[in-house]
């Protein structure tokens, strides 16, 4: 894995960094996050609790390098659960995805945050969702902002959700809602991917087919007290078949990006990102 600096604006190569017990076939590096001095890369195929239980790292920033500084594991880790095949971080909590957990049915999902305390980072609750189901695949994707932790969950050829939590006075994470798309239908893997910023929820569905099949679609949520709504849909204006436009996305501030990584452009798979902002009368828009 590669992190970069910023430096006179713009970006420059620092670091490339490895955990310090990697294996072949770890997939150390699958899914990564940063905040602060902080980063965390997850290896879902990792074996330490048993073939592709999963694990994830901890690197801290210290003067210009970055040193490994934990290793971790569910509590309750087992074979399969693919640990760590979703990471987010902020502050002083961290969240992975563990899809393949069983707790509630084969392959039903769970997401477990860690917080930290001082240079350690301990296991603070594990989060499953109400209505969680066999092959629900809780926790394929995570994000944390603040006090809110949203979850996607994507079941094979089945309607997929995003789940909100957020962390109340005691310092406990309750789901707060439960997020599905007004048109979405069966397939379209509303839930793959999440972000959040603020107010702010961006949701992928890359199979939706309004411009073609799996041309993509992605959904704009906003949060007005404890209620989130739809606020729009996001499609591409060139948008064709395949294109898989919402199979990545982010949000901060203003600012949504999307990924189409099967656009054809410059040929066959070259794919293309597209950046939304948004207009305070009518939410985000393609900036010209």
């Amino acid at each position: 894995m590669c992190i970069f600096t910023i430096s006179s604006a713009c970006f420059a190569s620092q670091i490339k960094i490895n955990s310090e017990d990697s294996d072949k076939r770890d997939y150390f590096g699958y899914s990564v996050s940063i905040s602060g001095k902080y980063a965390i890369i997850g290896a879902y195929m990792d074996d330490d609790k048993g073939l592709d239980s999963g694990s994830a790292y901890i690197f801290t920033k210290t003067g210009n390098n970055w040193i490994q500084s934990e290793k971790l594991t569910a509590n309750d880790g087992e074979r399969g659960d693919r640990f760590a095949s979703a990471v987010s971080i902020f502050g002083d909590y961290a969240v992975i995805g563990s899809s393949r957990d069983d707790d509630n049915g084969e392959s039903s999902g769970s997401v477990y945050v860690f917080i930290r305390n001082g240079k350690n980072w301990i296991q603070h609750t594990k989060l499953v969702a109400n209505d969680a189901k066999k092959y629900g695949d809780f926790g394929t994707s995570v994000c944390i902002s603040g006090d809110y932790i949203i979850v996607g969950a994507t079941p094979y050829n089945d309607l997929g959700a995003a789940y909100i939590f957020v962390r109340d006075e005691n310092n406990n994470w309750v789901q707060q809602k439960k997020l599905k798309a007004d048109d979405t239908e069966r397939g379209d893997y509303f839930g793959n991917k999440v972000s959040l910023s603020g107010d702010y929820a961006i949701i992928g569905a890359h199979r939706d087919d309004d411009k073609g099949s799996n041309s993509g679609a992605a959904y704009i949520f906003v949060r007005d007290g404890t209620n989130w709504s739809q606020q729009t849909k996001l499609i591409a204006n060139d948008g064709i078949e395949e294109d898989n436009f919402g199979k990545a996305v982010s949000i901060s501030g203003d600012y949504a990006i999307v990924g189409a990584y099967l656009d054809d452009d410059i040929g066959a798979g070259s794919g293309s990102a597209y950046i939304f902002k948004r207009d305070k009368k009518i939410g985000y828009t393609k900036p010209n």
